[in-house]
């Protein structure tokens, strides 16, 4: 069972940090207390080195296991509060058409635009154009590979695909060598390994 002190020096770190907000017992105790204003003051100011006041044995002992469950809950709130207020601001991404660059790809003749890079599902999504008469050499894929053309032809596995057109090629597969003869563009959806 707490005593006095330890009610009073919990209500007043609590206080402090603007967790504790009954102001009729706050004026009961400053009428009490004639230190109450100075002791509120050095807690707010042990509040702002919070992480040595929960984890320094030295100020540890000073603080009963309600008092400190009630910080880190009100730490935890606001961590997720500003979390989600970060995700916010991240839950769109654009890649624009006159900010966006191409960039070479190791074939000669095709170039790439990275639209996004899924680091929790492991996959990226790449713009990819193709000069006329370009040919991708045989590969192996990692992981499943989808490939929709958006323009041109492309020759894969024996069929002539155009706009429209998609393919899917499963992970641990070996694909021949790809060509285009007008050129074309795809959206590709791959394993990043494979296109590292």
């Amino acid at each position: 069972m707490k005593n006095n002190n330890q009610i009073r020096e919990e209500n007043i770190i609590l206080r402090s940090l603007g967790l504790y907000n009954d102001e009729g017992n706050s004026q009961t105790e400053k009428n009490e207390d004639p230190e109450y204003d100075n002791v509120i003051k050095d807690y707010s100011e042990v509040a702002s080195m919070l992480p040595s006041v929960l984890y320094d044995s030295k100020y540890k002992k000073s603080l009963s296991p309600n008092a400190k469950n009630k910080i880190l809950d009100n730490i935890l709130n606001e961590i997720d509060e500003k979390s989600k207020a970060e995700k916010k601001d991240i839950n769109f991404s654009f890649v624009l058409e006159e900010t966006s660059e191409w960039k070479e790809y190791p074939v000669k003749g095709i170039k790439y635009k990275p639209l996004s890079f899924n680091k929790e599902k492991n996959y990226i999504m790449l713009l990819l154009k193709a000069e006329a008469g370009c040919q991708y050499p045989s590969h192996h894929h990692s992981g499943a590979e989808e490939c929709y053309v958006i323009e041109g032809d492309l020759h894969a596995e024996g069929k002539i695909l155009g706009p429209g057109d998609f393919h899917h090629a499963e992970g641990d597969s070996d694909h021949k060598s790809l060509y285009t003869e007008n050129g074309c563009t795809l959206i590709i959806v791959a394993d990043p390994e494979d296109y590292s």
